[in-house]
């Protein structure tokens, strides 16, 4: 893959309040909406990692865009999925295995609002819109700490959720952006082909397709840096951070 790929990374699709604490994760589904006006007036194609990946593959030069939501709120079902399916776009979704159906228990007591993330019933409707279910490990725990059991965590994630959905998860995501060589080493053995990162960046065929750099959209994207971020290096200057 000789050219760049963006991929961006999104979380909750809903109007933040005003005093909500990490309001950066949220992304107003009227934002999401000219977001995707826009890649469709410039040419671009949004798609899953996984079709974008393969697209890059058999072309460089194709004007494509992964998208990426974390976690499975319910929003993206009933605020983004809608949006996707009119400009004929696809996206990637990470799931945490054993939280489907559940809320958002990994941020308790951290004064984050709870969500409703989606039902095994709401992902195999995405499905059948051609999105993409990716893994967010079992319980969306920290993979590095040594009181994770990865085999449960990696292997058992994958093994229930293609159970679960009747389908194949090859792309992963990291808890909290959090993975080192270990964790890498057990995906690659447990079958997944790619995991992304919270690095910023666009991904290039210089990268590890186990660290994909990722670009984040938030509630303050405003239109001249959502085209820096997509059209430049803007991005690629803030690897490290």
């Amino acid at each position: 893959m000789k050219t760049s790929l963006p991929v961006l990374m999104y979380h909750s699709i809903r109007k933040p309040g005003r005093r909500e604490i990490m309001k950066g994760m949220h992304v107003k589904p009227s934002s999401l909406g000219w977001q995707m006006r826009l890649l469709s007036k410039l040419g671009f194609k949004g798609t899953s990692l996984r079709e974008a990946l393969q697209l890059k593959q058999m072309d460089p030069s194709a004007k494509v865009v992964a998208l990426t939501f974390d976690d499975g709120y319910f929003n993206f079902f009933s605020d983004a999925l809608p949006i996707l399916v009119s400009h004929k776009f696809s996206a990637t979704v990470y799931v945490p295995t054993a939280r489907i159906g559940q809320t958002n228990l990994w941020d308790e007591n951290k004064g984050i609002h709870m969500q409703s993330l989606m039902t095994k019933e709401h992902l195999q409707k995405c499905i059948c819109e051609n999105i993409e279910i990716g893994c967010h490990s079992m319980t969306h725990s920290d993979l590095t700490h040594t009181s994770s059991d990865l085999s449960i965590e990696i292997y058992k994630a994958k093994s229930e959720l293609e159970l679960s959905l009747g389908t194949e998860t090859s792309s992963f995501c990291y808890p909290f952006g959090l993975y080192n060589q270990e964790v890498m080493n057990i995906l690659k053995r447990a079958g997944f082909t790619n995991a992304v990162t919270m690095r910023r960046g666009l991904f290039s065929g210089e990268d590890d397709i186990f660290q994909i750099p990722r670009v984040p959209i938030t509630w303050h994207t405003m239109p001249h840096a959502y085209l820096l971020k997509l059209l430049t290096s803007y991005e690629d200057k803030r690897r490290r951070q």
